[in-house]
């Protein structure tokens, strides 16, 4: 991860996300905010993930990690007025099943449309719009189609936390219960599922974002990891704690935009692209 164009010119502090997003919207004299792109961008990374979910067959949920990845790469520096999401989304979803390796070809996803919206004649020009912003696409993610997501780092800790209690601890109850936790754990799905929703994967290591949904998720069924987290570091336990407990904080503060606030954001985005700046 640490060679990589994520770690390299996709992963920030705070601060410089917060200054390359303010910076781009400058031009539109207040009229369109840092807050409302923030909210536009839950709308359609939420349209992601249904779709990943409702597709047929499922979209895996690593493939739907680079989507979500790819859709917040492109608004780093580009802003929504002049390359409106609505156009890039779903071109997001079938360049991440193209980079995983996950077979699913433009007429599934025509099939899938029409499935889901009923429509021979919009499924086809949904896949049109596929084709016609794929190459637009790569240019705005600048190329970078290698995303790391947290799912295979966790499925890496699991190993290491079962091999902890077994060996170290020799605690074989606790091995079950985290094959348990990790196999059907209500909290660890959507800890990570919640996770792509946020800034996390811009800010945070995704072995950082890993190890924090087990630790959300061991601290909701009572068992203690940070001993374990504590002989991964030695002498950073504190440091690293508190990253995790940022990041969980982070996704547990996640709030999703009302059907009327996007409504009324996308409206004034309807307003500037229009050139009419009085709103």
């Amino acid at each position: 991860f640490h060679e990589s164009t994520q770690c390299k010119r996709w992963k920030f502090t705070k601060e410089e996300l917060y200054e390359k997003r303010r910076e781009k919207l400058t031009k539109f004299d207040g009229h369109f905010a840092y807050e409302d792109e923030q909210i536009i961008l839950l709308h359609y990374d939420k349209l992601i993930r249904e779709f990943c979910d409702q597709n047929r067959p499922k979209i895996p949920r690593p493939t739907m990690a680079t989507a979500c990845a790819y859709l917040k790469r492109i608004y780093v520096n580009t802003n929504m007025i002049d390359e409106p999401p609505h156009l890039y989304f779903r071109t997001c979803i079938y360049l991440a099943c193209k980079v995983d390796e996950f077979n699913l070809s433009l007429d599934d996803f025509r099939d899938n449309f029409e499935r889901l919206y009923g429509n021979n004649e919009l499924a086809t020009q949904l896949c049109q719009q596929i084709i016609e912003t794929e190459l637009k696409t790569l240019s705005l993610l600048e190329y970078c189609l290698i995303v790391y997501s947290p799912y295979r780092a966790k499925e890496g800790f699991v190993i290491s936390l079962k091999h902890y209690f077994n060996n170290c601890l020799n605690q074989p109850s606790l091995v079950e219960k985290i094959d348990q936790l990790n196999c059907s754990s209500p909290d660890l799905d959507s800890f990570l599922l919640w996770s792509l929703a946020t800034d996390v994967c811009l800010l945070y290591p995704p072995s950082q974002i890993a190890l924090a949904s087990l630790l959300y998720a061991c601290s909701r069924d009572d068992v203690d990891i940070l001993a374990f987290i504590q002989s991964l570091a030695p002498g950073r336990f504190e440091a690293i704690h508190n990253v995790l407990k940022e990041i969980i904080n982070t996704v547990k503060s996640l709030k999703l935009p009302s059907k009327q606030t996007v409504e009324s954001i996308e409206r004034k985005m309807e307003l500037l692209v229009s050139n009419e700046p009085t709103l």
